[in-house]
């Protein structure tokens, strides 16, 4: 819900806004929907944000998803071809999860790090590529400077 309040501030599309409140879908509950479904009843807009956005799919056949470092990086390499309502999504997504981060950081401290299945520094590592890549993709991104001042308080 949260990148959807990002990505509308930013005075996006619809498509956009819908792709937004449904970026995690494939990779959460792809078993349930898939992207032919989402096409469909939103669009091709839609289901591109929800695909691009996601680091794997989930499906009725394949409920497992590739290895943690595996996914990220195929995400991070994914980003230069992502069109700019998918950076803005993946942007408005990374900095929400980076700011959950922080707050629940301020109120368990560095036992945050123990709900992930990877490290801190893993974790940060990711989000820090995720964030160069798409200064390299689309270096105008309005979210841009946000999402590095999350990142530098992670660590």
């Amino acid at each position: 819900m949260e990148a959807c309040s990002k990505a509308n501030m930013n005075e996006v599309l619809e498509d956009v806004a819908i792709g937004a409140l449904f970026h995690d879908l494939i990779e959460d509950q792809g078993d349930k929907i898939n992207l032919n479904e989402i096409k469909e009843q939103f669009g091709e807009l839609v289901a591109k944000i929800v695909s691009d956005c996601s680091d794997a799919e989930i499906t009725k056949e394949n409920k497992q998803k590739p290895e943690w470092s595996i996914r990220k990086q195929k995400y991070i390499d994914a980003i230069s071809h992502k069109c700019k309502e998918s950076l803005i999504v993946s942007s408005a997504d990374k900095l929400h999860n980076a700011r959950s981060i922080l707050s629940d950081k301020q109120l368990i401290g560095e036992e945050i790090w123990n709900r992930f299945s990877a490290s801190k520094e893993q974790t940060i590592w990711y989000y820090n590529e995720v964030y160069k890549a798409l200064d390299k993709a689309w270096g105008e991104n309005p979210l841009l400077n946000e999402l590095k001042q999350a990142i530098n308080e992670l660590r």
